[in-house]
């Protein structure tokens, strides 16, 4: 079947009746699909909020906690784009400090050139 790939991790979205529907927790796909070959020991254990994992030919439980592991992975994701957030405000602000040196810089640079001008016209 197309929606079966080696080594991925399917959601268990729903379960009823035997019928079991899975997302690609791999892929991140936007459809689930109905998995309506199960042998009874998958069953046993696919129900709604598992992770399953394709391996070898078949369904096997990698977790029964994968709406913890979907939360967990949402979390990750925010958290890295906070960081990469504050990496902007850092580069700002090491901008800012860098344009307010030049700014002490080039009024060092005018008040030295006040100074020498002052002293010539005084010789």
């Amino acid at each position: 079947m197309e929606n079966r790939k080696e080594g991925h991790l399917y959601l268990v979205t729903e379960d009823r009746h035997g019928k079991v529907y899975l997302w690609d927790f791999t892929e991140k796909t936007e459809t689930e699909f109905l998995e309506d070959n199960l042998p009874s020991e998958v069953l046993q254990f696919a129900t709604e909020g598992a992770m399953l994992q394709y391996k070898d030919g078949q369904y096997i439980l990698y977790s029964p906690y994968g709406y913890d592991m979907l939360e967990d992975e949402e979390e990750e994701e925010k958290e890295t784009e906070d960081a990469e957030n504050l990496d902007d405000i850092e580069n700002v602000e090491d901008v800012t400090d860098a344009t307010d040196v030049r700014k002490d810089a080039e009024e060092e640079m005018d008040n030295q050139k006040e100074d020498f001008e002052r002293d010539t016209d005084e010789r």
